[in-house]
This record gives structure tokens, sequence and C-alpha cells, in this order.
């Protein structure tokens, strides 16, 4: 096919690989393993003479021998390509030649499952080494979650994302965010300016300063019509991208937009796999351990019933053996009955989130131990990640164990108290029961320990305070949402 440049094109090569093509100066000719041409810019037409309505893959390319190429060896979506340059000067064919590298090098890592933060920040990294901005970052966002974070990073001050967030609590107009929320580009060539007549911007004033930042652009990050956030480069005086430039940075914007969502799939498949082994464990659990469990204790029950009926000191000391192993089946299956529904999914928490949640487990645990709890949440669903649900879930499901399993507690209090001026959500957990040492190692006891490594995965703490009239487990965990006009 012919694209909008009047360049000749094969289906399978990205929209944004040849956007990026065909802004070189240069006459570029992508091949084919057989060395069939798959793509054709309108400049590689004209130095060559070829016509731009040459079928594609019809023919093996032969350069002319007048011509002066460079090759350069491509890997996409797993296929190797080479992208043969005519050309023009040895300076322009050499930065054509880095922006190639630096694209298949990214489109590589896209496609891979490392850690994202890791990949986004080679994607910065990347732009800083083929273009005259000095400072980058890949702003990610959530609009539904009420999320905004900055994922990767190359050239910026440690203190720029606590500036952003400063700025981002005053409702400033960042272009990053607009660039996400319009999906197209964003171009401000005076910063300086820009801080000046915007007070709402005045925290990120020390770091353009800092940075010698000048001008910037944003370009959104897209994946199947769905805007996952931007990158932005940041340019000294006096430099200022040209067009090929902005086009290279929307391929490589484009590049980081497929591994986010890679990085989003897998991880989701990770969860469902992670629900679906904890629900089947629960179904082997509640059909096997627990119902011998449950056996157990009748025959333990009915074997009382007959020590009852033997006369003397050895029927006084039958029953009183029978009781205690009557007492430990008793308190394992209850045991085994709460572990089964730790394990088991909430069937509302991926309807209504957590809030729905909370208040099923905390009626199932309150029907089934026979204690008042009480649920102080927020009526409507809160806006968080679906991870952050389900680290959030498990920590008050741990620690409403604690309380009744431990604690012996009689009545407890859940709270969620939603962000604060510090974009830091609360989550307590009070029983009136009998505390616990902290500074004590329990063999066999993980739940303290499992508490604090969800709420620190997050990115948060967790505090405990426990004395003889109870405990306090409370979990602060970052909840970052777009002040209102931050996209503007």
């Amino acid at each position: 096919m012919t694209d909008s440049r009047g360049t000749v094109t094969a289906e399978a090569i990205p929209a944004s690989l040849t956007t990026l093509l065909g802004f070189m100066r240069d006459g570029v000719v992508l091949i084919n393993r057989d060395r069939r041409i798959s793509y054709l810019n309108g400049e590689a037409s004209h130095r060559l003479g070829l016509d731009t309505s040459v079928l594609v893959g019809e023919r093996p390319f032969l350069p002319p021998a007048s011509s002066d190429t460079v090759e350069v060896e491509l890997d996409i979506d797993g296929e190797p390509y080479t992208a043969v340059i005519v050309r023009d000067d040895t300076r322009s064919v050499a930065l054509d030649q880095r922006r190639l590298v630096a694209f298949t090098r990214t489109t590589a890592r896209a496609a891979c499952m490392g850690s994202l933060q890791s990949t986004l920040n080679a994607v910065a990294a990347e732009v800083l080494n083929v273009t005259a901005a000095v400072s980058c970052t890949l702003t990610l966002t959530d609009p539904e979650a009420g999320e905004t974070w900055i994922e990767g990073e190359a050239g910026v001050p440690p203190e720029h994302w606590s500036k952003v967030q400063a700025a981002l609590r005053l409702g400033a107009p960042l272009l990053a965010l607009a660039a996400a929320k319009g999906r197209s580009p964003y171009m401000e060539r005076d910063l300086r300016r820009r801080m000046r007549d915007d007070v709402r911007l005045a925290p990120l004033a020390p770091i353009v300063e800092q940075g010698h930042w000048k001008s910037l652009v944003a370009v959104p990050m897209v994946v199947r019509d769905v805007s996952l956030g931007a990158l932005t480069a940041y340019y000294p005086a006096p430099a200022h991208p040209d067009e090929a430039e902005v086009a290279f940075i929307s391929a490589m914007a484009d590049q980081a937009a497929i591994a986010v969502n890679t990085a989003r799939l897998f991880a989701d498949a990770q969860e469902k796999a992670a629900l679906e082994e904890r629900n089947r464990l629960a179904r082997d659990l509640h059909d096997s351990v627990s119902q011998n469990l449950y056996s157990l204790v009748l025959q333990a029950r009915a074997a009382q019933s007959a020590a009852a009926r033997i006369q003397g000191a050895d029927g006084a000391m039958m029953g009183e053996r029978l009781q205690t192993l009557y007492t430990l089946a008793e308190a394992a299956l209850d045991d085994m009955r709460s572990a089964i529904l730790q394990l088991r999914e909430p069937a509302t928490m991926g309807d209504s989130g957590l809030t729905a949640a909370v208040r099923e487990h905390a009626a199932a645990v309150a029907r089934r131990e026979g204690a008042d709890i009480s649920v102080a949440i927020p009526d409507e669903p809160l806006l968080l990640s679906l991870e952050t649900e389900h680290e959030l879930f498990r920590v008050i499901s741990e620690a409403l164990t604690n309380s009744m399993r431990h604690a012996r507690a009689t009545h407890v209090e859940i709270r969620i108290i939603e962000p604060d001026d510090r974009n830091e959500l609360v989550v307590t957990v009070t029983d009136n029961g009998t505390g616990f040492d902290t500074s004590r190692h329990r063999p066999g006891h993980v739940g303290l320990v499992s508490m604090r490594e969800r709420t620190e995965r997050l990115g948060g703490r967790l505090f405990v305070e426990t004395s003889g009239e109870g405990t306090t487990v409370r979990a602060v965990v970052p909840c970052r949402r777009w002040p209102t006009g931050s996209a503007q």
C-alpha cells in the first residue's frame, strides 16, 4: 500500500516505524529476509529512481552500483529486517542509523516481560542518546483509579516527582497529562514563561532551573486506542525538536506503550492464575481435610458419650482426654474454615471493589465467630488499582483472623479513611482482644510479616499498637489522584 507520505509499505510494518522512517532525511528501503522490499520512503524513491507504485515484495532489492548505502539490521516482532539507508552525508546517516538502532532495541525490550520500570528507564535513556533532549520521563496514568505516576526517567533531578506531586495538588495543567488525555503531542517552547504565568506550576520552577530546561515535547503513549500515559522530553536552550525528532519520540512512545500493555497483561495473567490456584486449594481443603476434621469432631463427641457410661476413675480419665481431643479437633476445624475463607476470593471484589468485599467478609466472619464486627468505610467504591484492592483486602482479612483466632476479641472495628492532603489512604483494624508482644518471635505465625510485606509492596507502611486491652493494625498506603483541572 501507499501511505500519506507517498511511500510504499507492507501491512506488517508498524505504523510508528514507517512514520519515523518517513521523516528521515535519507532514503530508506526496508527489506525482509528474502531481500524483498517491505517499505520504501519517498526520499529513497527519489534518489534511486524507483516508482512508488512498485509492488512491495515483488522482487529482490538491489541498490544501484552508483549509490552509497549503509545497512542496519532490525528485529520487528521477531522477524529480521534490514534497513538500507541511502547515504546523503555522513552526519545525517549516522543519526538515522542511531535512531533505527535505538528503536529496534526498544522494540525488543517491549516484547519481553522483565521489570517495567527498568524497561521504561531504558527507553528514556535511548531518547537522550539520539536526541538533543537532556531529560526524559514516562508518565503513566489510570483515570479510572484516579492515579498518575512516573514509571521511567533519565536525566531528571531526584526530587522531580515530589515537585510534580506538589504541582498536581495545586491543580497544575501539566502537559504530560494533557497529551495523555488528548492523545496528541503537546509542545512548549518557553517553560520559564509558563512557570511565571501559572502560579500552580510554581513547585516545578526550581526543577526547570536546575535542569536548564527551556522547552519540552510531550507525546501520548497509546495502545489499541487506549491512552496509558505520555513520554516527555525536555530540551535546553536553544535546542528544540524538529519534525523528524518528534516522529522519533512518538515512535519510542508507541513502543513504551506496548511495554506497559505487555506488563499489565502479564500481571493480570499472574493474578488470574493466583486466584484460580487459591480457589482450587480452598476446594481441595474443603473436600478433604475439612471433611476429615469434621468427622473427627463427630467421632470425638460420640466417644465422649460412650466414655460417660464407664464408671470409676478410668471413665473419668478417658472422658477428660476425649474432651481434650474434641476441643483440639474443633479448634482445628475452625482454623481450617478460616483458612478456606481467606483463600476464596470474595465474589464482589471484581464487581463492587474493596468496600463490598470487606463488608461481605466481615459479615461472614461475624456469623461464624459470633463476634461484633463493625465496618466504617465509604459507601462509594474507592478509586484504587486492582492490585491495591487485593493487597488491602488480604491485610484486613489477616488482621481480622488474628483478632478472632489469637486475641479472642469480641468486638472488631474496620475503618477505611479516604486519601488526605498527603494522598495517603489509611486502613485500620481495631479489636478489644488480649493483645500480644510484637517483639516476640512466634514460629509458624507469619500473619504480621505477611501484612507488612503486602503494605510495603504498595509503597506503604504498617503500624501495630497493642496492649492487654486490644490491638490496632494501621496500614498507610499511597493513593494518588488526579486533582481537578490537572489534565487541562
